[in-house]
């Protein structure tokens, strides 16, 4: 791509939200292009649009992760902090305000991280004593903290029983969201938005706290979209439930939910997986 930069020890991680995308270098610095509304390139306001800009971040540690939610960015730190930039509406900024920034801030509280997710207008991070924090918008309980009220700092996710390995947040522009974690056993646990069974414990209630997903065991990574989620299993297969407008459980029609999870037919030795909010799943 035009733009990016050719001095910055390659590309290590991209990511994209709803009006804009990221992409991580080898030596810790960030680029972004697209909207800029609200500070969401997270570059002072320079010249940027379809140019990628180089993210103000902190102090000189470098980023090692990166996620893109809806006109925000964050970033996991070298020394385990998060930062966050764009917009804060709902203070998914994460740094005890509402004001939206066009430089990266510090998330307030938050150390010994070793993952980062967004959703549409919350965050969240996983530590390495495998508990997780969220912050920002929480009206269907994304927060997972048993309330519906927003927050500007992190709170912690309550009822993991044990340590999480992997996370991911979902939801888009009108339905924003729901969270799933992998616990250490291989289950996995959800929270948030659930109108669509997108929680996968048989039900359609939203639940502020984590439920765990019916019947699905060892898995590996998760990935959230708009209102379904997927779950890829050490054996290489892949599990979806939620909305199927468009075709996401991979079954061969287009319509309806599935409450649980479904095995998508004919995917096997999937090693990578990625769930997007527009209805449509990668895997690899």
């Amino acid at each position: 791509m035009r733009g990016l930069c050719a001095a910055c020890a390659g590309v290590e991680q991209l990511a994209s939200g709803e009006n804009n995308a990221f992409a991580l270098f080898g030596n810790g610095s960030v680029q972004g292009w697209g909207s800029d509304a609200n500070g969401a390139l997270g570059n002072g306001n320079a010249p940027g649009g379809p140019n990628p800009t180089y993210v103000r971040l902190t102090g000189n540690k470098g980023a090692v992760g990166i996620a893109a939610g809806g006109g925000y960015g964050v970033a996991l730190m070298s020394d385990r902090t998060v930062e966050a930039w764009g917009q804060n509406n709902h203070g998914q900024l994460g740094d005890g305000t509402t004001n939206n920034s066009n430089v990266a801030v510090i998330v307030r509280g938050i150390t010994h991280a070793v993952e980062v997710t967004a959703g549409n207008l919350y965050s969240l991070a996983r530590l390495a004593d495998g508990s997780v924090w969220a912050w920002g918008y929480n009206a269907y309980g994304q927060l997972g903290n048993g309330t519906h009220t927003d927050s500007s700092v992190p709170v912690r996710v309550v009822g993991l029983q044990q340590g999480v390995i992997s996370i991911s947040a979902g939801g888009n522009l009108q339905r924003n969201g729901h969270a799933l974690a992998v616990l250490a056993n291989g289950t996995v646990m959800a929270w948030g938005l659930n109108s669509s069974g997108e929680l996968g414990d048989g039900t359609t209630s939203s639940s502020s706290v984590p439920v765990t997903v019916s019947d699905l065991t060892g898995v590996i990574r998760v990935s959230a979209g708009g209102q379904y989620s997927t779950a890829l299993l050490a054996n290489g297969t892949v599990a979806v439930w939620g909305k199927n407008g468009d075709g996401e459980l991979g079954n061969g029609h287009a319509g309806g939910i599935s409450k649980v999870p479904r095995l998508v037919p004919n995917l096997s030795r999937i090693t990578l997986l990625s769930a997007g909010p527009p209805g449509h799943i990668l895997v690899y």
